[in-house]
């Protein structure tokens, strides 16, 4: 996986200060995962809260770890959906059903008196957010290709979305608050799918379905690593969630705070030397977060908060390291649709299992049975990146290949899988605009479009200018 990173990121890009159009090229995808996650954020928490109150404070872990699962299945839906159903008008449809059945759901779990309607209504509500999470890491992980800045731009992302739940939840403390909030970024979300920012959202991108350059098999390994630490935030977050619904602990409380701190900085930290930082200082809150646990179920408050913060922080590396793997390897893949949100499926599935039994094991086993649970893991999760490379923090030299500059130039001028395409076929001097898109099996209006954005992102007037450019780049 380091291989991969160390070639998208490998040519800086090039051209001076950035353009506005570029800066919209940032803030989009940005504002498109701000508004999924702040929304989800809020919805997994008011599911819990109404949980307590409809079903009784016991219940809460069990519904929790099983909504968490609804979310990943959610997930899986977005790429099932897209691998039935082929218009691009019919994919724009379906995601607005699902916000519109979303919209229903959630006041349906909200004012629900009944444990029959709360059940349906609460899963159903995350299962479609899921789906909308899916689009979101999708559109995410294509949008964001190649950017040098794409980790400071979804750490800053997860950031906001905490920031953005922390003062709904403390400051804006009413049903029609959370209400007004989540209808809020649904639009919001509906608005950017409406009017995409990139077209090839909802079209069949210009893949590599017949050589893909990130396949299954180099994926494995990053499912087992995001498997195993889910297994261990799991242990810890399933006692901490019962906690807060007895009253123990605040999740909402100013510790949460840490959750966004903790975020940027892995944000940060992931852009730096090529991704490689950001394995090594996540294994590193792994260790800390699980030999916190020794402080949980304390009945000194200021010790169960110590550990909630150590939960937060570990989060935030947790989060920025599942979320970049694979949107980094998705648009690589021949099926990015899948791929782009296969860290959130794995985090759902072992979260929610392990999550199901934390509670009983914790009475079983105590702080330092989870302490110990904790290392093995960590251990495990130590043996794996080794056995990837992952903790090779100084890069492998290379022999640069002058006669294949293509993936270069791709990366240095971020262009999309789609694009990549086009400009093969564009360096081509004799084929025509007609040509290409019979070649590529599109229209030439869309062909246009592509050609436009390769221009704009290279700052060249035609296409003897962007040949001009390749060769002396």
């Amino acid at each position: 996986m380091n291989a991969i990173t160390s070639d998208l990121k490998a040519v800086k890009k090039k051209g001076g200060l950035i353009t506005a159009k570029e800066r919209q090229r940032l803030l989009l995808p940005a504002l498109l995962f701000t508004l999924y996650l702040f929304a989800f954020l809020l919805t997994e928490f008011t599911v819990n809260e109404k949980c307590a109150a409809v079903l009784g404070k016991e219940s809460v872990t069990a519904v929790y770890a099983l909504g968490i699962i609804c979310t990943s299945a959610g997930y899986g839906g977005f790429y099932l959906s897209r691998t039935l159903i082929k218009s691009e008008g019919k994919r724009r449809l379906i995601i607005a059903a699902f916000a519109f059945a979303y919209l229903i759901a959630a006041p349906c779990f909200m004012f629900a008196s009944g444990a029959l309607l709360f059940v349906i209504s609460a899963f159903s509500a995350l299962f479609l957010f899921g789906y909308i999470g899916g689009f979101t890491h999708y559109a995410a992980s294509l949008f964001l290709f190649g950017e040098k800045h794409s980790g400071k731009v979804i750490g800053g992302a997860v950031a906001l979305a905490v920031l953005l739940q922390f003062i709904v939840q403390n400051l804006l403390v009413t049903d029609i608050a959370l209400i007004v909030s989540l209808f809020l970024s649904v639009g919001g979300i509906c608005y950017l799918a409406a009017k995409p920012v990139g077209d090839w959202l909802f079209e069949n991108p210009l893949n590599h379905a017949e050589k893909p350059l990130v396949t299954a098999k180099i994926l494995i390994l990053p499912i087992c690593i995001v498997a195993v630490m889910s297994m261990c935030h799991g242990l810890g977050d399933g006692v901490i969630t019962q906690l807060h619904a007895a009253g123990a602990i605040n999740l909402a409380s100013y510790s949460r705070l840490w959750y966004a701190a903790s975020a940027f900085g892995a944000g940060v930290i992931s852009d730096m030397f090529e991704r490689r930082l950001l394995p090594l200082c996540t294994l590193c809150m792994l260790v800390l977060f699980s030999t916190m646990a020794l402080f949980i179920g304390q009945e000194n408050a200021a010790a169960n908060n110590l550990y909630v913060v150590a939960v937060y922080i570990f989060s935030g590396f947790y989060v920025m390291y599942l979320t970049v793997t694979f949107s980094d390897s998705a648009p690589l893949s021949a099926k990015p649709d899948l791929w782009a949100g296969m860290g959130r499926i794995v985090r759902g599935i072992f979260i929610g299992l392990t999550a199901a039994i934390s509670n009983p094991l914790f009475e079983s086993i105590g702080q330092q049975g989870l302490v110990i649970a904790g290392i093995c893991l960590s251990l495990l999760v130590l043996v794996l990146f080794v056995a990837g490379g992952a903790l090779n923090i100084i890069p492998e030299k290379k022999t640069e290949n002058s006669r294949d500059r293509l993936p270069g130039f791709i990366a240095s001028y971020s262009l999309t899988p789609r694009e990549g395409e086009v400009l093969a076929q564009l360096l081509v001097g004799k084929h025509t605009n007609a040509d290409i898109a019979k070649e590529l099996a599109i229209s030439v209006r869309v062909l246009q479009r592509y050609i436009a954005s390769i221009y704009e992102k290279a700052r060249v007037q035609s296409r003897a200018g962007l040949i001009k450019l390749y060769y002396e780049n």
